[in-house]
């Protein structure tokens, strides 16, 4: 499992990545593309959106090829 420190924009898009820890055999790098492709419902304070910063988890299996 790779966890991250995703910094979500008020847009919902994640704007930057932080990787916490790898698996190795090109893991961080999948985990970065993937994660920035994500979008979020943005944080909001009262009706406003806000940026936010979470903490997510990715989990990667390996397959036999």
């Amino acid at each position: 499992m790779i966890k991250a420190i995703l910094t979500i924009d008020v847009d919902g898009h994640v704007k930057d990545v932080k990787i916490l820890n790898d698996l190795g055999y090109g893991t961080r790098e999948s985990a970065r593309e993937a994660f920035l492709k994500w979008i979020f419902e943005p944080a909001k304070r009262g009706a406003e959106p806000v940026a936010t910063i979470i903490t997510y988890s990715i989990r990667f299996v390996f397959l036999e090829g």
